[in-house]
């Protein structure tokens, strides 16, 4: 079947990175896409599902390449010349969409996703560290405390929800500050930090952990 012919108009990338499947884990071993321009996205997290037509809960972690800053404009796309930068080696999903017919990609959405520990062996300290912040800073409960403190309208930000946000952000600078990177480089091992995810529910913590 001939694939798909893109007309550059960078929707898609504007819209946001692919998620990653395992059939796509031979480009990142390759150094072919860039371990520092992945992101999980953890269980609970919200994502957008085209299927659906909107933002999802997501129900088990993904890997996706990430967005640039704030946004979810796929950072392997230059909106300059509307050419991605790893055309030639592009994920599964970007190879099977089409603007026209998208039951190509619906088809590869079914196959099964890549997650952290395919690319971190979960007995290894890397894999312990990932761990132990997911058994730390898990997403959902904070979400949950997110939403019920909006619902109730009720005064400041619970201070059990600031203890987890001040909590998950010392602990992936802690980190950064022992192996010498970014925390940005480091999304694909602890997704984004916990104030930048909560922070569309509640906008006191927008901007919380950038001063």
């Amino acid at each position: 079947m001939p694939q798909p012919s893109c007309r550059r108009c960078g929707t898609c990338c504007i819209k946001g990175g692919p998620s990653l499947h395992r059939e796509d884990l031979p480009l990142v071993e390759e150094g072919r896409i860039r371990v520092q321009d992945l992101v999980c996205i953890r269980s609970g997290e919200m994502a957008y599902d085209p299927r659906r037509g909107g933002l999802q809960s997501v129900p088990r972690e993904l890997v996706k390449i990430r967005g640039k800053g704030a946004s979810w404009e796929c950072v392997c796309y230059d909106r300059a010349s509307s050419q991605c930068r790893i055309y030639a080696a592009r994920p599964a999903e970007c190879r099977a969409l089409s603007c026209t017919d998208p039951a190509a990609l619906y088809a590869v959405m079914e196959h099964p996703y890549a997650t952290r520990f395919d690319l971190v062996p979960a007995d290894s300290a890397l894999g312990q560290c990932i761990a132990g912040h997911e058994s730390l800073f898990p997403v959902l409960p904070a979400l949950n405390l997110a939403l019920e403190w909006v619902r109730s309208s009720a005064g400041p930000v619970p201070e059990e929800l600031m203890d987890m946000v001040r909590g998950e952000l010392h602990f992936r600078r802690a980190f950064a500050e022992r192996v010498g990177s970014r925390d940005e480089d480091l999304w694909i091992y602890f997704g984004r930090p916990l104030w930048q995810v909560l922070a569309p529910t509640v906008p006191a913590l927008e901007g919380y952990g950038t001063g």
